[in-house]
Formats: C-alpha cells, sequence, structure tokens
C-alpha cells in the first residue's frame, strides 16, 4: 500500500517536471527564424549632449503585389536599467522612408519621469492589418520580412572627449524568443493601459 502510494507520488512529480520543462523549451523557443530582419537592436548614447536618431524603410519583402506590404515598425525604448520606458509603432511603406528623434520622439514621454541618456531600442517588424499598428499585441504569426534599420548616435570625440561626435548605428538582426516576445508585449500593454499617458513615445515622422 505504501510503495504503491509511493510511485503514485513520484509519477505525479515526473509529470509536474516534464511540464515544467516542456513549458521552458516553449518559452525558450525563436519565433524568427525564416522571417529576416523582423527583430533588430540599436542603441543610443549621451542624449544629455544632443540628439541621436532611428532611421526606418521597408524592402518590399513582405510586398504580394504593387500597393500591399506595409509594415509595422513596433518600437520598445529602454534605459540603461533595462526598463522599458517607452513604446510605440509607426507605419513603414514599402521603399518609404521614417525617421525618429531620439530626444524629441523616442525619450520625451518616459513612464518613470525620468529623461535617460542611454537606452537600448528594439524593434519588431509585423504586417500592418487593419490599418493601424499596436505594440502591445505582437503575436509570431504577425512577424514580417523586409525591415531595415539604421541610425547615429553620440559618442566622445578625442582627444580630451570634451566634444562629440556623431556616429552611424548599424542595428543588429536578432533571434526572437518566446519570452522575449512575451516581456516586450505584455511591459507594453502595461504603459499603455496604466500609465496614465507616460510610457507613449511619438512614433515616426514618415518622409514620404
Amino acid at each position: 500500500m505504501l510503495r504503491s502510494g509511493l510511485e503514485s507520488m513520484h509519477t505525479r512529480f515526473s509529470l509536474i517536471i516534464a511540464i515544467l520543462v516542456l513549458s521552458s523549451l516553449g518559452y525558450c523557443q525563436i519565433l524568427n527564424r525564416g522571417v529576416p530582419d523582423s527583430y533588430q537592436l540599436g542603441y543610443a548614447t549621451y542624449l544629455n549632449a544632443g540628439d541621436s536618431s532611428l532611421v526606418l524603410s521597408n524592402s518590399g519583402a513582405s510586398s504580394l503585389a504593387p500597393g500591399e506590404g506595409n509594415l509595422c515598425a513596433n518600437i520598445y525604448v529602454f534605459d540603461s536599467g533595462e526598463e522599458m520606458n517607452e513604446c510605440c509603432s509607426c507605419v513603414v511603406t514599402p521603399d518609404g522612408f521614417d525617421s525618429a528623434s531620439a530626444k524629441n520622439a523616442l525619450t520625451s514621454n518616459p513612464l518613470t519621469g525620468i529623461v535617460p541618456t542611454t537606452i537600448i531600442i528594439k524593434l519588431l517588424a509585423t504586417a500592418e492589418t487593419a490599418g493601424f499598428c499596436d505594440p502591445a499585441s505582437v503575436t509570431a504569426a504577425e512577424l514580417a520580412p523586409g525591415m531595415t534599420a539604421w541610425g547615429t548616435t553620440l559618442t566622445p570625440a578625442p582627444p580630451l572627449g570634451k566634444t562629440y561626435a556623431t556616429v552611424a548605428v548599424d542595428y543588429k538582426d536578432e533571434e526572437l524568443s518566446a519570452g522575449e516576445l512575451a516581456s516586450l508585449t505584455s511591459t507594453c500593454s502595461f504603459i499603455l493601459r496604466l500609465g496614465s499617458g507616460r510610457g507613449i513615445c511619438k512614433g515616426c515622422v514618415s518622409g514620404d
């Protein structure tokens, strides 16, 4: 009787461990394999000394016919403390040109009320549907190829580092895990719903 009870307990324990392992594996699953350029990272530094920029375009890789293939560039801005401070989206048309000022568009409305001087910028590209973009509800099925991103930032100029030079920032195409996607969208959802207007960045200015 005791042995039977122990075997039953061992079976349940093994089942729980298996469920936790499978859940963990799913959380680490890479979602953007085969969807190039859909998740990119960049940065801006020394914003206390001047402005930096983010520039976006759309190669048209998602276009199936003329006039189609708009992308949502979903933008998530993190401060040096690894906290998301702002999020927003902008529509990027095929062969279009959109830009955002780090100071005036990406850090001007921080959730905390403290304007960061160094930021990490994460971008998710999704297909535009129903005429709008929502950075808080991105799903893996919506990821789309074709977003191109680059920018500028400031760096201390030699020899004394008392002045600053503008340098190019090449955004890096990265792997997107299920856990990262869940973190980005859930934190942005919190900002949009409970931030009382704070934490919503101004997005892009179209150059079309």
